[in-house]
């Protein structure tokens, strides 16, 4: 769990109902790890990103083999709320659709230890087992591979919604597998700050791969929508003005052993 001095910005999200479609952790796994092989395979076709119409035929194949991809562009729940993630193509029910990218901590002491709460984020996700991912820096993008990975990897980037509209993915976590080939490795959006663990809790051999956290589709979703997930602030906390509480009790019991 994260401290207190951090609730205020940290997103703790979860199943958007009771009747919305749950998968294992194994499930979410492997559809994470698809999207992850569904770019490297797209690219090994067409390696070039020199112009528009390789760009294009890129997402056509990426298109073709998943079915979908994300785009960025200005969010429709309002000029505030700036860019929001849009589907290309169309998404069944269950699936996970997008991942959060960012610097994966293992636990809230190695968090606390390089966090600054004069600076702030407004894109740190908690994760039940106590991990942090900070999407401040996304992919990190310093690498074709990552700018690749961002068609599928904008879970950061997804806007709550507003009066008018409800939830339509959830957040689950998982970990990526212990060993990745070199290949797939390239692609992953998630990355540790340390390569060792800086906390001085001990690390069990279930919590050894880097944690993520996948954005799963609620209900299906059709070409053109925006992504929109429930942040669930801490409700504890003062809550900004373009906030809107969608499920108050379960807000309520979410957030109720934070400290």
């Amino acid at each position: 769990m994260v401290g207190s001095m951090v609730q205020r910005q940290v997103r703790r999200s979860g199943v958007a109902s009771s009747s919305t479609p749950l998968l294992t952790v194994l499930a979410v796994l492997m559809q994470a790890m698809q999207l992850v092989r569904c770019c490297a395979d797209a690219r090994k076709i067409h390696s070039s990103r020199e112009d528009a119409e390789q760009e294009s035929l890129w997402r056509d194949r990426v298109l073709s083999s998943r079915g979908w991809y994300l785009e960025q562009r200005a969010s429709s729940m309002g000029p505030e709320a700036g860019d929001g993630v849009f589907v290309v193509g169309s998404v069944p029910v269950g699936s996970v659709v997008s991942l959060y990218a960012g610097i994966a901590y293992r636990n809230t002491h190695e968090f606390l230890q390089v966090y600054d709460p004069n600076v702030g984020s407004e894109y740190l996700m908690a994760r039940w087992d106590g991990g942090v991912i900070d999407g401040a820096s996304g992919t990190g993008a310093d690498t074709p591979e990552r700018r690749d990975i961002e068609i599928f990897a904008a879970g950061q980037i997804i806007n709550h919604p507003n009066t008018e509209e409800e939830p339509n993915v959830y957040a689950a976590q998982f970990r990526y597998p212990e060993q990745v080939s070199t290949a797939d490795a390239a692609y992953l959006p998630n990355r540790y700050l340390h390569e060792t663990s800086q906390s001085w809790l001990p690390q069990l051999t279930t919590l050894r791969g880097v944690p993520g956290i996948a954005m799963v589709a609620a209900r299906p979703l059709e070409d053109g929508e925006e992504l929109l997930l429930n942040y669930r602030l801490n409700p504890k906390n003062s809550l900004p003005d373009w906030y809107h509480q969608h499920d108050k009790e379960e807000d309520a019991r979410r957030w109720a052993k934070a400290f």
